[in-house]
């Protein structure tokens, strides 16, 4: 950690040095919201959370942003800073600028005719944000933007914070070890072809409350460079090395998070054994300390008797409604929250909760007295597995239309991984207790037997 902010620091001063840090999207400084003019969007996931962090794709600055005047998906992406296309798939692009620094854009459609080398001028169209559960944005329809050092033909190095020369209209958004730091922070954008950036009159408040899941299967990451906790809803990431960089490479270097997921913004699982040693290696020098928590449900509750049990610890519950596909947030600091605190829950459901960093509780397993059958819907379900301990294949036999699967493992914080077909799957066998993202092409019950 010292290591890496270090070498920030040390790029900070080279640029500065250069006179390049000035250059990076207008001379007066700052970036628009990749955005049309007029437009709200809010901050869901932060800086700082499982699937924005140094130890995924070393970008703790990244954010997921959502639209709060209008649908998210189908809305207009534009070029947050004129440069040029570095990188472009089926869900990301990477504009660099006049400072050699990467503006990465992901769960997007991308723009017809958009390639490496393509020029692009800000406020110019750029794309499309894909629909809930597309484009790996992890169920949940957001953009997931973050500022990153190059490595060259495409590779990115770490973010930097969205301050000075990139702070996002006239809000800084400081850097800062808070766990989710700056979410629930609005914007109104003001992007359009010839922005220049106004004057940075203040800095947003530093948010530590939640705010909606980083986490999803895909997210984040961002997933993680997945977020996210989710579908960010629940996943993000980075690597270099290579000269050739296709859409797979991609979906390993920035799927973000949170089901968030960000799986991740952004979830960021690279199969990088040397990370998830790394990973394995501080888990078990110390106790897991803040981030996301997937919680079991083993009998009829609501989301305020699960607060009331462990509210000491808890910043939000976010419990996702799989016959609606949509989240549900519950915190009493929060507006509405005694009517989303009545929300019933049954035995094979499961919620998310954020955990202040203070904290060092890991939920306790939890299983049902029988193991239930659950209704599952077309599209994301979030669900506990309540049967004893067994390896994929039978735990999902009855499904016949699952088209993917991804377990949230509460002390690595990151996603374990599933799909038939896949060359590689991380996720080999589910534990009694265990929370998970089950992706299904049509509605079906899930009868849980070992």
């Amino acid at each position: 950690m010292l290591r890496a902010l270090g070498s920030l620091i040390a790029a900070f001063a080279a640029l500065a040095a250069a006179g390049l840090l000035l250059l990076g999207a207008r001379a007066a400084g700052g970036v628009p919201v990749p955005a049309e003019t007029g437009t709200r969007w809010e901050i869901v996931a932060g800086y700082n959370t499982g699937t924005h962090n140094w130890n995924d794709q070393q970008d703790p600055h990244a954010i997921d942003i959502v639209r709060i005047d209008a649908d998210t998906a189908g809305s207009a992406v534009l070029a947050p800073t004129s440069g040029s296309i570095s990188y472009a798939s089926s869900d990301c692009l990477s504009i660099r600028d006049a400072a050699d620094m990467e503006h990465l854009l992901c769960h997007i459609q991308p723009a017809d005719g958009l390639r490496r080398g393509s020029p692009v001028e800000i406020g110019q169209r750029v794309g499309t944000v894909w629909g809930d559960g597309l484009g790996n944005n992890g169920g949940l329809a957001h953009i997931h933007y973050a500022v990153h050092h190059s490595r060259g033909s495409g590779y990115m190095g770490e973010t930097v914070p969205f301050t000075g020369a990139y702070a996002i209209e006239d809000i800084e958004l400081r850097d800062g070890d808070a766990f989710n730091l700056h979410a629930g922070v609005d914007f109104t954008s003001t992007n359009r072809p010839g922005w220049q950036a106004p004057p940075i009159t203040r800095v947003s408040p530093e948010n530590d409350q939640g705010g909606e899941p980083a986490q999803s299967p895909d997210d984040g990451g961002e997933d993680n460079s997945e977020h996210d906790g989710g579908a960010t809803a629940a996943a993000n990431g980075e690597s270099g090395g290579q000269d050739d960089h296709d859409d797979q490479s991609e979906q390993d270097a920035h799927s973000d998070g949170g089901a968030h997921a960000h799986a991740d913004d952004h979830d960021h699982d690279h199969g990088d054994d040397a990370t998830v040693t790394a990973v394995a290696r501080r888990s078990a020098a110390q106790p897991v300390i803040g981030g996301w928590r997937a919680i079991a449900i083993d009998r009829p509750t609501s989301l305020a008797a699960v607060w009331s049990k462990r509210g000491s610890t808890l910043t939000a519950l976010h419990y996702w409604d799989r016959f609606r596909q949509r989240w549900l947030s519950y915190a009493p600091m929060l507006p509405g929250g005694a009517a989303a605190g009545t929300v019933t829950l049954s035995p094979g459901d499961a919620v998310f909760g954020v955990v202040q960093d203070a904290a060092a509780w890991l939920p306790r397993i939890l299983r049902a007295p029988a193991p239930p059958a659950l209704r599952l819907s077309q599209g994301w379900n979030f669900v506990s597995w309540h049967a004893e301990t067994a390896d994929v294949g039978n735990a999902f036999r009855s499904l016949t239309t699952l088209a993917a699967a991804h377990l949230w493992d509460n002390e690595q914080q990151r996603y374990l991984r599933w799909s038939p077909g896949a060359d590689v799957n991380t996720l080999e066998t589910i534990p009694a207790g265990a929370s998970l993202w089950l992706q299904l092409a049509e509605p079906e019950t899930w009868v849980q037997s070992p």
